[in-house]
């Protein structure tokens, strides 16, 4: 991308607000253009340039990171449009449309095969969490159900803190059968349940395998537990009955971690 300054955007009014505010707040007109909203200097930074569609900055952004912004194409804005086009209450100067990135089954089956397998999962935060797990933990990527959060979420792609740009993710359209083409490429799953499960420690992590997480509130759906390969469970003590869901998924993954370390 060539260097170039343009000039400042300073009407709120500008179409390219509503643009911006669109993408951050409707799943589908995010994916009717392919694109999301990433926010501040430590995500954008992280994003591949040629993955960017459009840059908007502050010139006190501009004037700061002046070296780093080298190459890059962006264009101009007051602080009252960003602060108008940015989904946090202290917007951090630059604001980056990026394109969503494209993966299949075979991206995250790569190797011997590690997933982690999300039905229902509604927290942004939790979302986000557990992409960065993902990553901590070696893991080959995501399997998302229809229903759960989007994961170009403003929030998710926060909390992800740069995970998303390279953990891959697959949105399923048909969960269920998603599980079955895993079980058929020799994929244990198993699911994350109290009853009739045996502990997440017990479990070959050295084999090709994929961990199902639930729902915060209902746990993974009874359909999908079905279509599991065996169910697993995190022993507690006390009276607590389950688990941050995000939590329950990165003791998972790490379990897979240390064996196969």
């Amino acid at each position: 991308m060539h260097e170039r300054m343009r000039y400042m955007i300073t009407s709120v009014k500008n179409p390219i607000v509503t643009d911006v505010l669109q993408l951050a707040k409707k799943k589908s007109y995010r994916q009717e253009r392919g694109l999301f909203v990433v926010e501040g200097a430590k995500m954008f930074f992280e994003v591949e340039k040629g993955d960017i569609d459009s840059i908007y900055m502050t010139k006190d952004f501009a004037d700061k990171y002046k070296e780093r912004l080298t190459g890059y194409d962006y264009q101009l804005v007051s602080e009252d449009v960003l602060a108008r086009m940015s989904d946090t209450v202290t917007p951090q100067g630059v604001i980056a449309l990026v394109r969503m990135k494209k993966y299949d089954m075979g991206d995250i089956t790569a190797g011997v095969p590690s997933i982690l397998i999300l039905d229902g999962i509604q927290d942004p935060g939790n979302m986000g969490t557990m992409l960065r797990s993902c990553e901590g933990a070696g893991f080959g990527g995501l399997l998302i159900s229809p229903d759960s959060v989007d994961i170009y979420n403003p929030k998710v792609v926060r909390s992800t803190m740069g995970a998303i740009f390279r953990v891959p993710f697959v949105k399923s359209c048909d969960l269920i059968s998603d599980i079955e083409l895993l079980k058929s490429k020799g994929i244990a799953v198993y699911s994350a349940c109290l009853d009739d499960s045996v502990a997440y420690t017990d479990v070959d992590c050295t084999v090709p395998l994929a961990y199902v997480v639930g729902n915060e509130s209902n746990g993974v759906r009874p359909q999908t537990i079905e279509a599991s390969t065996g169910k697993v469970h995190i022993p507690m003590k006390g009276q607590v009955e389950s688990l941050n869901a995000s939590i329950a998924a990165t003791l998972l993954m790490f379990e897979v971690l240390r064996q196969r370390s």
